[in-house]
Formats: C-alpha cells, sequence, structure tokens
C-alpha cells in the first residue's frame, strides 16, 4: 500500500520515540521502490528510519525539496550510511540524488552565514548519481518531481532569504529552487512538499497540471505558514475548500495560528517523527 511515512518532523507522537529537530525528512512509497524527500539537519532521519525497519538501501532516488540545511544536511550522514556499507561488503545501489539546478548554489542569511547545502554537485557527485533539472521528472509511474514551480497567486508571494550565490555574484534569493513530489494514488492526487516556499496553493497547482490529476487526495509537508496574514491563510483555507482536499498534514515550518485557521477549512491531521500516513 502507498504510504508516507514522517521520518523527522519539529515533533513526535506521544508514546512513540523517536527523535525530532526543526527540519524535515518524508519517505514516500508508491507501486515501486521508495523515495526520500529530504534528509533533515542531521542523522535523525536516518535513525528513525532504521528503528522502523526502513533501510535507505531501497531507495531508487532521493530528492531535496530545496537547499537549506534543514532539508539537506542530513545527507553528510547518507554518505557515511553507503560507505560503511561498502566497507563491510554489503551490496547496495546508491540511489540518485534529484533536485533543481539552484539547490546546491550556496545560501547566506546575515550574521549565520552559509545556510545551504554543505556539498556542491562535484562533490556529491563522488558519492551519488545526481540529476539536477528545473523541468518535472517522473521518478516511478506513479510519482513525479515537481520541477520549477510558478508562484502564481498574489497572496503567496514567495518568501525572500537574503541572498545566494551564483555565478555572477551574490543575488536575492526567492527560493526558486523550491519543489516537491506528486504521488498518484487510487483516491487521487498526493502532493509532497519540502517547505513550499514558493507558495502551498502554488505548488498544489503545479502537482496538478504536472499529472493532470484534478482530484487531491492530500497534501504532506511543510507550508511555510509562519507569521502568515489573516488574509493569506484565509486565501490558502479556501484555495484547498474549493479544490475538496479531504484532509491535509502541516509539518515543519506552520504554526499554531496557521493551523486553526486552515482548520476552519479544510480538516487538519497531527503530524510527528515515526508517523505513517497510508494513502
Amino acid at each position: 500500500m502507498a504510504h508516507v511515512t514522517i521520518l523527522v518532523d519539529n515533533n513526535s507522537l506521544i508514546d512513540r520515540y523517536f527523535r525530532s529537530e526543526p527540519a524535515l525528512s518524508l519517505w514516500v512509497q508508491g507501486r515501486k521502490a521508495p523515495v526520500l524527500l529530504d534528509t533533515g539537519y542531521s542523522d535523525a532521519f536516518l535513525q528513525n528510519a532504521l528503528k522502523l525497519g526502513l533501510d535507505p538501501v531501497s531507495l531508487s532516488h532521493v530528492v531535496l525539496s530545496h537547499g537549506h540545511f534543514d532539508h539537506t544536511w542530513g545527507l553528510a550522514d547518507l554518505v557515511r550510511h553507503y560507505t560503511e556499507r561498502a566497507i563491510e561488503q554489503k551490496e547496495s545501489a546508491r540511489p540518485r540524488i534529484v533536485a533543481h539546478p539552484l539547490c546546491l548554489e550556496n545560501k547566506i542569511i546575515g550574521s549565520i552565514g552559509s545556510v545551504g547545502a554543505m556539498f556542491d554537485r562535484g562533490t556529491l557527485e563522488r558519492f551519488f548519481p545526481v540529476t539536477l533539472t528545473e523541468e518535472p521528472l517522473w521518478l516511478a509511474e506513479d510519482l513525479v518531481f515537481l520541477g520549477e514551480i510558478p508562484a502564481r497567486y498574489g497572496f503567496e508571494m514567495p518568501a525572500r532569504y537574503n541572498v545566494r550565490e551564483s555565478a555572477g555574484g551574490p543575488v536575492p534569493d526567492t527560493l526558486t529552487d523550491d519543489s516537491g513530489l506528486a504521488l498518484l494514488t487510487g483516491e487521487g492526487l498526493v502532493v509532497v512538499t519540502g517547505c513550499a516556499h514558493r507558495g502551498i496553493c502554488s505548488t498544489i497547482q503545479r502537482a496538478i497540471d504536472v499529472t493532470g490529476q484534478k482530484r487531491v487526495r492530500t497534501v504532506i509537508g511543510g507550508f511555510h505558514l509562519l507569521e502568515a496574514s489573516d488574509k493569506r491563510l484565509e486565501e490558502t483555507g479556501r484555495f484547498m475548500k474549493e479544490r475538496n482536499i479531504p484532509e491535509i498534514y502541516p509539518c515543519h515550518c506552520v504554526d499554531g495560528d496557521a493551523r486553526r485557521a486552515l482548520a476552519r477549512w479544510v480538516p487538519v491531521r497531527d503530524t510527528g517523527s515515526g508517523q505513517q500516513i497510508l494513502l
């Protein structure tokens, strides 16, 4: 059965002793081999996966939703996992890394400094095959990487995170690299997001356009609704209600005010590290 397992979220579930951190990692299982969306901040995603009996050796792809550290820094632990398997002479095919071309460019926030991925493309290709694309990419017959997401709606202007380093020098970062996944199920489309910096409604509409599937079963992941305006929350809730989305699973970057506001329009489910959502 298709499912999404939350390997890492900001919270864990009561009476379930999985690690949590302000980050995100999701295990997406369709009809074919599983795909990992993001690796969180540390090795928490890996330890939680192994505790659940989900070994990354079975992954076909690792998709990076965007280049921030709370979604990519666990890559170092994934490299260690595969390297140690090789040392122990345990066979395993390494998954392909998939991301937007700008995902691996350095990102800088004020006095914090670099908050981007630890690996550039050249370094990452020493350990995994890598595909960087702006276009949608089908990973299996029922699962697609959404590629670059157009910002469609004025009420959810893309977040702006200071600067990223490009070949031409520092430029304002509107997180054009932000993307997600769409999983086709018998009950409709499952939209899986990292942070949805380009706008959660824009991301949902991108999934509909790419797949041609108008029925949305659910949305799972970060919606980037932190200290959002009342107007944005109202328009977001209305958008979801108009598309008859039966339930949503907001994770990671959604605050309490946003959850309460959205719940007036669509049922909002709790989430936490270790949770498996059957689809």
